[in-house]
C-alpha cells in the first residue's frame, strides 16, 4: 500500500482522530495524529502547515510538528493568532526565565551610569516582569512590548522611558545568548509631545526670586537660575566646590553621566551676588554642604513666590530653561550652553531652544565684529586692469 500523501488526512485503525504525514527534520515525512475528528478541521490543519513549509521562516516549525516536538493544535493556534514568531521563541529558548538576568542588568547599568538611573529602569522594567513571577523568553516578543506599551499610554504620557529601559535589559539578554534579536528595535516610539520650555525674563526672574523666603531658598533659586544647575547638584554643593569667587566659578557633581561632572559658570552677576551674601552668612569647612534645605522646602519656596507674583505654571527646573533660553538670546555658542546644563552635545539645545534666536542688538553686534574683522576692502568694487595695447 502506497503511502498517502502528507498534505491529505486519512484515518487509522483504532484511533478516532484523522492521521497525516508531516515532513520531519532530515527530510523523512512522519505519521502524526491532527487532533481533529471532522476532515474540515483537518484539512484547514494541513493547509496551515503546508502553507509554512513553503517558507524558509517557518520551516522549522513543521518539523518540529512532524518530529513530535509540537502538536498541530498548538501550532493552529498560533497560526490563527499570527503569533508563529513567538512559538518558534518559545521552541528555541522552552524554559529560560529572563527575571533571573535581572539582577546582573542592573548591576551592569549601576556601572555604566548612576544609581539612581539604574534604580529607574528597574522599576519601569518590574512593571511588566514582576518580582517573583517568571517572564520566559517566549514572552519576549514585540507583540507583547507593544500592548504593554499602549496600555501604559492610557494613563502616563512618557512611555518611551520605558521603551527605553526594556531595550537596555533586552540588549543585555542579546549580548548574553539568551535573546536572538532585540524585540523593543521593531516597537516604534510613541510620539511625545513637544519638550516644555517655560521660562522668564531676566526682569520676572529677578522680581520672583526677590519673593523667595527663607534666604536660603532665595540663595539656592538664584543660583540654578544663574548657572542652570539642576536641583540635585544644587542640594550637594559643597563649599570646596566653589571654585573662584572672582570669576564666579562652581564645580558641580554630577549624578549621572561623566559629562555631568563639570565646572559652571554663574551667568548672572546679581545671582552671583544673592549667592555671594549666603556663602558670606554661612561659613563652612570644605567638606560641609552649601545647602541644609531639601527638596520640598525648597519646592514650597517657589510656590509661595509664584502666588505672591501671579505667576502660573512655573517649576523649580524650568530655571533652566530660563537660563538657556536667555543664554541662546545672549549668543552663547550652543556647545557652550550644552556643557553648562550637562548635555553630552549641543544636539537637544538646538532641538529644544532652536526657536529662540538671538536678539536684534546681538545681530547687530556680529555684524560690527565682521565689518571690524574684514575691514572696508569686503565692499569695495575691484577696478578691472586696463588692458595694454
Amino acid at each position: 500500500m502506497n503511502p498517502k500523501p502528507w498534505r491529505k488526512p486519512y484515518r487509522r485503525v483504532g484511533s478516532p482522530y484523522l492521521w497525516a504525514r508531516i515532513p520531519a527534520s532530515g527530510g523523512a515525512n512522519r505519521e502524526r495524529s491532527l487532533g481533529f475528528t471532522d476532515t474540515t478541521s483537518a484539512r484547514d490543519a494541513l493547509s496551515a502547515l503546508n502553507a509554512a513549509h513553503q517558507t524558509l521562516q517557518y520551516r522549522a516549525l513543521v518539523h518540529a510538528v512532524g518530529d513530535g516536538c509540537l502538536t498541530v493544535g498548538e501550532f493552529v493556534t498560533a497560526h490563527g493568532r499570527g503569533a508563529l514568531d513567538e512559538l518558534a521563541i518559545r521552541l528555541a529558548n522552552p524554559v529560560i526565565d529572563v527575571t533571573e538576568f535581572i539582577p546582573a542588568w542592573h548591576d551592569a547599568v549601576r556601572r555604566s551610569a548612576s544609581l539612581g538611573t539604574a534604580n529607574k529602569y528597574l522599576a519601569q522594567v518590574r512593571v511588566l516582569m514582576p518580582d517573583g513571577s517568571p517572564f520566559l523568553v517566549s514572552d519576549f516578543t514585540r507583540k507583547r512590548v507593544s500592548e504593554f506599551l499602549a496600555t501604559l499610554s492610557e494613563r502616563l504620557t512618557a512611555t518611551n522611558r520605558y521603551r527605553a529601559a526594556l531595550s537596555s535589559f533586552a540588549g543585555f539578554l542579546v549580548e548574553r545568548d539568551a535573546l536572538q534579536h532585540n524585540p523593543v528595535f521593531d516597537v516604534k516610539p510613541a510620539k511625545e509631545s513637544s519638550p516644555r520650555t517655560r521660562h522668564l525674563a531676566r526682569d520676572e526672574a529677578n522680581a520672583l526670586i526677590s519673593a523667595i523666603e527663607p534666604f536660603e531658598a532665595r540663595a539656592m533659586h538664584a543660583l540654578m537660575c544663574g548657572t542652570g544647575m539642576e536641583l540635585c547638584a544644587t542640594v550637594r554643593l559643597r563649599h570646596c566646590d566653589v571654585l573662584d569667587r572672582t570669576d564666579r566659578m562652581l564645580h558641580a557633581r554630577g549624578t549621572k553621566r561623566e559629562h555631568r561632572d563639570r565646572e559652571l559658570w554663574v551667568k548672572e552677576p546679581w545671582c552671583w551676588d544673592i549667592f555671594a551674601e549666603w556663602l558670606c552668612q554661612n561659613p563652612g569647612t570644605p567638606d560641609a554642604p552649601v545647602f541644609r534645605l531639601g527638596y520640598e522646602a525648597l519646592t514650597d519656596a517657589l510656590h509661595r513666590a509664584i502666588a505672591v507674583r501671579g505667576i502660573t505654571d512655573y517649576r523649580t527646573h524650568d530655571w533652566r530653561h530660563t537660563f538657556a533660553v536667555q543664554a541662546r538670546r545672549d549668543g552663547w555658542p550652543d556647545h557652550l550652553i550644552a556643557s553648562q546644563l550637562g548635555h553630552k552635545n549641543s544636539a537637544m539645545i538646538d532641538r529644544v531652544y532652536g526657536r529662540f534666536q538671538p536678539k536684534a542688538a546681538d545681530y547687530a553686534a556680529v555684524k560690527l565684529t565682521i565689518g571690524q574683522t574684514v575691514g572696508p576692502r569686503l565692499y569695495v568694487a575691484q577696478t578691472p586692469k586696463a588692458v595694454s595695447r
